[in-house]
This record gives C-alpha cells, sequence and structure tokens, in this order.
C-alpha cells in the first residue's frame, strides 16, 4: 500500500537491497526486493531532500497532491514489476 511506502524511514531504505514492511492495515509483514532502478531514485531523491528533523524518506515539502501522486505512482510500480 502507499500509505505504507509513504511511511518508510531512511534507516528502512539506507544501503538496503530489500524492504521489510510491516502493514499498517493488516499488521502482515511484507518482504520486498529493492530493484536497482528504484535503488538508484531513493538515492538521487535522497541527495535532495530537503532537511527535515523526521527521519520520514518521503516528506511533505509539495503540496499534498503531488505527495498523493507520488505515493500512487510507486505503488503502482510494485504491483506492475514486483508483484
Amino acid at each position: 500500500r502507499s500509505g505504507d511506502i509513504a511511511n518508510l524511514t531512511i534507516e528502512d531504505v539506507l544501503n538496503r537491497t530489500d524492504l521489510d514492511i510491516i502493514q499498517t492495515k493488516t499488521g502482515n509483514a511484507l518482504h520486498l526486493p529493492l530493484i536497482s532502478e528504484v535503488r538508484l531514485a531513493i538515492d538521487d531523491y535522497l541527495s535532495v531532500r530537503p532537511e527535515s528533523q523526521t527521519d520520514i524518506v518521503f516528506i511533505n515539502a509539495y503540496a499534498p497532491r503531488i505527495v498523493d501522486k507520488i505515493r500512487v505512482n510507486i505503488g503502482n510500480f510494485y504491483a506492475v514489476f514486483i508483484l
């Protein structure tokens, strides 16, 4: 779910080749490979991510609708290419 991706912390993704997520809605554990294209995109984003006191990867520095679209696109990517 996009909300689970949106709640990832920097520790969850930094120098990782996979993601282990506890799904918020169901409480189920989910193990996902972090493919190289996604890893590179996250690294690129983190290199330009605004400074923040939160350790959440995807901070809301833009209008909420834009952030929602990003979340949906990330979710769609995993649904099509990973699952």
